[in-house]
Formats: structure tokens, C-alpha cells, sequence
């Protein structure tokens, strides 16, 4: 037997203002779609900003459901959206924030673990790295070069070929 280890390489900004320009905004746009949120059950408020080559800064926020797990996060809107809308875009960045509902404190997210397959599937598809910009419990933030280093052994479409 032999032990393996997976290293995560990321970009740490020790504040907001340390941040380039255009994160800082698609940060600001993340948060600003906490506001967006459907999350009468949870009270946990997720937005999601994806910065696209063409098309700019799209929104994603969660939407809940009563019928657990008919909701669905806010990362998933925002790429099934731009998915059907914006197919030929490719996605630059994105950027993930939560909040708990009439509360002014962020709350550090990444998504969970069907949010980063279908980011990976985006990812793929588009043959370009995906970034994610993520807050970080100390304010700092982290900038993760690909959706890929999030999710190891992920399940593929060559999965499905075996």
C-alpha cells in the first residue's frame, strides 16, 4: 500500500481590498444575490456571481422548496442559466457568499458536492479553467484555479464508457 495526498494551490488576498478590481465586484455581485434568495426553510441565504468573457457578471441565488430536495443552489441556477442562455460564453470566475436571512454577516461557503460536479461538467465543456473566489473564515479570500482541484475522482463522461 501506498499513501497519497491531494495539495490544493490557491491565491490568498489578505482583504477585500487587496483584491483586483474585477473580484471585488464579482464578490460585491455574490453578495448582492444573497438578496435574491428563495430560503424561507433555511434562512440561508447563497448567492452566486459568474463572470463570463461576454456577457458580463450573471447571478445565481438558492431557491427552496418545501419538498426537500426539490431547491436548488445557487450556483446551479446561475449555471444551468447561462447553460441554456449563454452556451457559447465561456465562464471566467466565480464567486460564492452566504448569509443568514435580515443578518448583515457573511458566512463563508464553497459549493457542495453536486454544485462542483456540474461546475467540473461546465468546466470540461468549455476546455478553460474555472476560478473560484471564495471568503475565507479569517476575511481573508482564496482564489482557486480550477473547478478540478476542488473535486477529485470526479465522475466524468468517461465514467460512463467502462
Amino acid at each position: 500500500m501506498q499513501e497519497h495526498k491531494f495539495t490544493l494551490n490557491y491565491q490568498r488576498f489578505d482583504s477585500f481590498e487587496e483584491l483586483p478590481k474585477t473580484l471585488q465586484e464579482l464578490h460585491l455581485a455574490a453578495l448582492s444575490a444573497t438578496e435574491l434568495a428563495y430560503a424561507p426553510y433555511s434562512n440561508f441565504h447563497v448567492g452566486a456571481a459568474f463572470l463570463l468573457d461576454k456577457a458580463g457578471i450573471l447571478l445565481g441565488s438558492n431557491q427552496e422548496n418545501p419538498a426537500y430536495p426539490s431547491g436548488l443552489c445557487a450556483e446551479r441556477t446561475a449555471a444551468f442559466h447561462i447553460g441554456t442562455h449563454h452556451k457559447n460564453d465561456v465562464i471566467q470566475v466565480i464567486a460564492v457568499i452566504a448569509k443568514p436571512a435580515n443578518e448583515e454577516r457573511v458566512i463563508p461557503v464553497t459549493p457542495c458536492g453536486a454544485c462542483r460536479q456540474v461546475l467540473l461538467d461546465f468546466e470540461t465543456r468549455q476546455k478553460r479553467s474555472i476560478k473560484m473566489l471564495i471568503k475565507l473564515a479569517d476575511g481573508s479570500f482564496a482564489l482557486i484555479p480550477s473547478i478540478n482541484s476542488l473535486l477529485p475522482f470526479a465522475f466524468s463522461d468517461t465514467s460512463l464508457s467502462l
